[in-house]
């Protein structure tokens, strides 16, 4: 999996207008279960908004779970995942819930 670095975060970030990155953490993938096994992988950032936990996949392993899911169902089985109880998935400025870029599938929640 490619290294996100802190000015591809702060890439990522700008989509969902969040602020300047403060502080970043790299955490443990999980698994999500679709019609296959998942790896997310997943960042823990601090801006000078708020926190954040960016997580990513492969566009084409994310394909299928984001095409076959409406926004709501998609957000709930990350969540679960990712084990997050009242995070909340946000929306890109363009108003989706992923961003694609360095081939990644790319989802933010606020905590």
């Amino acid at each position: 999996m490619e290294e996100l670095n802190k000015a591809k975060l702060q890439s990522i970030l700008d989509s969902y207008s969040v602020g300047k990155i403060i502080t970043t953490l790299i955490l443990s993938e999980v698994i999500v279960y679709s019609d296959k096994e998942i790896s997310l992988f997943r960042f823990l950032v601090e801006t000078n908004q708020g926190i954040y936990i960016i997580t990513f996949a492969p566009n084409d392993d994310l394909h299928g779970l984001w095409w076959n899911s409406d926004s709501a169902d998609f957000a709930s089985k990350l969540s679960i995942a990712l084990k997050l109880k009242n995070a909340k998935m946000l929306l890109t400025n363009q108003g989706t819930n992923t961003v694609h870029k360095f081939d990644l599938r790319i989802s933010v929640f606020t905590l």
